[in-house]
């Protein structure tokens, strides 16, 4: 009712950015080498500036009127329809594509808690638990569990840091490097794929008990956000260096040390995995929402419970299927998601402001342009190279590490 806490918005925008892609960190860093850390910098500094991008530009909306905190709507007032459904899309790509992705992850998570059972029917038994959960209706009980995954996120960096202290200089892998310039786009990308969560600061921001501290919360989240994924990236490279996978649980069990360090490790795999469990109906249920509202602007009625609950199925079935094909070549698909969210969190938020604050100073406005400009030329060569890449994957030319 009085609105969240400065803390608790922090808490808030650190859930909503950091996830899965935490356990690619050190693979990141693999692919680019040390190069890793100052691109994470870069990146996650460039995600928070174009967050508060976004909220100026809510402010200047809502300052003509506009009430719904909705990112769609900035795009709406920024360039019409067009901004709106590039909006849209964007975001049904993005959490499509994400519950692919933590439907792969369970399954290799699964496959490392239970090693002596056939993938094929580990497979089958998430499958099957997953099913029933599509006629939940009470979310409730699932969203409190953002702590939850707040804790196993720290539960993985108590781990790395345990497996550093513990396993010592004199066993980590030597093949690490200064810098892979080749391997930096992927790595940018698999990266970008962990910063993408931009639209949910509108809404964010005007939950706020004092919305005029949200640009110094948002910066102390994004410190957070960098802090915590450079420390999971640096440790797992001085771990596993250039053997890094693309998950991290995979690598944490080869380097257990102990009964200690064996059971953190068995916890994290499965807090990790149940919180992902949890995560992929409410991910459906945002596109069945999506699909709701659409149906209610265009038909002006409600969608009947039973139509409802097919797009729910559908959805939920289309990613099984989707998820079986890209099982083989996770990095490929988070970098995927890297790339859309170079549209939906880098070029979008200063594409509308530029639309909407068209009387800006020269020097300020010919900076944004240019920053623009860069922005669309590296995501045309990233999306180029990483495309090229998972061509060259599937033809066996580039063997997947996934």
């Amino acid at each position: 009712e009085d609105g969240a806490s400065n803390l608790a918005t922090a808490f808030n925008i650190f859930s909503n950015y950091v996830g899965m892609v935490l356990l690619s960190q050190a693979y990141c860093f693999r692919l680019s080498g040390w190069l890793a850390l100052p691109l994470l910098l870069a990146l996650t500094a460039f995600g928070g500036y174009t967050g508060a991008l976004i909220v100026e530009s809510y402010k200047t909306i809502a300052a003509r009127g506009e009430t719904v905190p909705s990112y769609a709507q900035i795009g709406f007032h920024a360039i019409g329809p067009p901004g709106k459904w590039l909006v849209i899309v964007s975001s049904i790509v993005e959490t499509f594509f994400a519950i692919l992705n933590m439907n792969i992850i369970i399954w290799q998570n699964a496959a490392l808690l239970l090693p002596s059972v056939e993938l094929q029917w580990l497979v089958a038994g998430c499958v099957a638990l997953s099913f029933p959960v599509n006629w939940l209706r009470d979310f409730e009980e699932l969203a409190c569990l953002s702590a939850f995954g707040f804790a196993a996120c720290l539960c993985i960096c108590a781990v790395v840091v345990f497996q550093v202290a513990t396993v010592g200089p004199d066993l980590a892998p030597p093949d690490r490097e200064v810098a892979i310039v080749g391997g930096a786009p992927m790595a940018a990308s698999i990266m970008l794929a962990g910063l993408t969560g931009h639209v949910g600061i509108p809404p964010m921001y005007c939950s706020m008990r004092t919305p005029d501290a949200f640009h110094p919360t948002l910066a102390a989240a994004f410190a957070a956000i960098f802090a915590v994924y450079a420390l999971v990236g640096v440790c797992g490279y001085l771990l596993y260096g250039g053997g890094a996978s693309v998950l991290i649980t995979s690598d944490m069990g080869g380097a257990t040390t102990g009964w200690a360090s064996t059971l953190l490790v068995g916890l994290v795999t499965a807090a990790i995995t149940f919180k992902l469990f949890t995560s992929v109906p409410m991910c459906v249920q945002v596109l069945v929402d999506v699909c709701e509202n659409m149906w209610l602007e265009r038909h002006k009625a409600p969608l009947s419970a039973v139509a409802s609950q097919r797009v729910r199925l559908g959805w939920w079935l289309a990613s099984i299927l989707a998820s079986f094909g890209f099982y083989s070549s996770l990095e490929y698909l988070t970098a995927f998601v890297g790339l859309n969210s170079l549209l939906i969190s880098v070029l979008l938020p200063i594409f509308f402001y530029l639309r909407l604050h068209r009387r800006l100073s020269g020097g300020r406005a010919a900076a944004l342009y240019a920053l623009l400009a860069l922005s669309v030329v590296l995501s045309v060569v990233i999306g180029y190279l990483d495309i090229s890449d998972y061509i060259a994957s599937l033809s066996g030319t580039v063997p997947s590490d996934a």
